[in-house]
């Protein structure tokens, strides 16, 4: 573990691009959800991006079908949040693109336009 840990320190010295890459990826992942009419918390620098569904049962069934399509984006709700807060989590790491962050978001889009539960 404490290899790892080592490891991580010396990339982040030795790699400072991959910052600059994940503040672009998650400022476009804020972007997109503000065109796509998708909600949020807060627009800050952290790669864990929530997109807000509110109802419990309708994330997990959201959450099921982007695994489906290919897509890991985890349900969190209560009690982990407060009830009427659920919501998915986005995790932006320097491996994704921007077109695959548009892409999910605007799946996600597509899938509430749909409506909950799906058929």
């Amino acid at each position: 573990m404490c290899a790892a840990m080592l490891q991580a320190v010396q990339i982040v010295s030795d790699e400072p691009e991959r910052r600059h890459i994940l503040r672009q990826l998650t400022q476009r992942a804020h972007q997109t959800i503000r065109e796509l009419g998708l909600q949020t918390i807060g627009e800050g620098p952290a790669p864990i991006v929530p997109v807000l569904v509110g109802d419990d049962h309708a994330v997990v069934q959201l959450s099921s079908k982007l695994l489906q399509l290919g897509w890991f984006v985890p349900a969190i709700r209560p009690p982990t949040v407060r009830p009427g807060t659920a919501r998915l989590r986005i995790s932006i790491s320097c491996a994704h693109s921007a077109d695959s962050i548009v892409a999910v978001l605007t799946q996600i889009r597509h899938l509430l336009d749909r409506g909950v539960p799906f058929s």
